[in-house]
């Protein structure tokens, strides 16, 4: 889900006592991650489309997995637990506003009518004139 060379461009050059790739791989996933709620962050309800709906989840899934793979003997500065602690929170608010803005809105086949309730012409999707009645 993160394309490999911007990983590779961003996290640091192995040195001796500097920390960890896979670390700062972690750090720039939370960054991108970040990057992709404040996009949705003020999107009203219902208006996410399916599919983005489905990337975002897969990637905060992903991002999850790495996350749950990080050895806490690799950071020796002890960053490492604030960094955890940083991804599940964001991955909890980015989860609470993907099912927010991908809730579907009530259309007529989630109305919760009885099926006896559309048995006119019209909700058959038979129309035989568009004029009205007054009032």
């Amino acid at each position: 889900t993160f394309h490999p060379l911007a990983k590779l461009a961003m996290t640091t050059t192995p040195q001796n006592g500097m920390r960890a790739s896979k670390y700062s791989a972690l750090l720039l996933m939370n960054a991108a991650v970040d990057l992709a709620y404040a996009e949705i962050e003020n999107a009203p309800a219902h208006s996410m489309d399916p599919e983005d709906t489905r990337i975002l989840k897969l990637t905060g899934r992903n991002l999850a997995g790495y996350a749950s793979t990080m050895d806490a003997n690799k950071v020796g500065d002890g960053t490492l637990g604030a960094a955890l602690s940083s991804t599940w929170d964001l991955l909890d608010k980015l989860h609470r506003k993907i099912n927010f803005t991908a809730s579907k809105q009530i259309d007529q086949y989630s109305h919760g009518l009885p099926k006896s309730a559309l048995t006119d012409s019209f909700s058959k999707g038979l129309i035989k004139s568009l004029r009205t009645e007054s009032g």
